[in-house]
């Protein structure tokens, strides 16, 4: 559980579930080395229906090696009193060590009708 707020002045928004939120979500222990998430973040305070749903599942092959297989379902419209904007994603992450590459594809991403690719590489520290 948790709950995000901002001073809402306008700004870049560098993520892409609600800022203004509320999240609720649990967690299981599948196997020795996986795990399974469900959660939801979801607006409280702007009126926008934003919600977004994310199932994630973790898990390892190595000590060295993790995958992260991020699938995401979006709600919502970018502003109170518009059409919403569903959207689907899918994120999938490669830790090796302390390195990682990343790969994602979203519709309608920060409830916009803009589609997204990301792609991203670096080190964890």
């Amino acid at each position: 559980m948790g709950v995000g707020r901002t001073n809402l002045n306008p700004y870049y928004n560098l993520g892409f579930d609600p800022n203004d939120s509320v999240v609720l979500g649990a967690g299981v222990r599948v196997r020795k080395s996986g795990v399974l998430s469900l959660f939801t973040v979801a607006d409280h305070r702007l009126g926008t229906g934003q919600k977004v749903t994310h199932l994630v599942w973790r898990d390892r092959f190595t000590k060295e090696e993790r995958i992260t297989i991020d699938l995401v379902h979006m709600t919502g419209s970018l502003e109170a009193g518009l059409p919403g904007t569903p959207g689907k994603g899918l994120t999938v992450t490669y830790d090796h060590g302390n390195l990682f590459v990343q790969i994602g594809r979203e519709q309608n991403v920060n409830f916009t009708a803009s589609d997204q690719t990301r792609f991203g590489a670096g080190f964890r520290f």
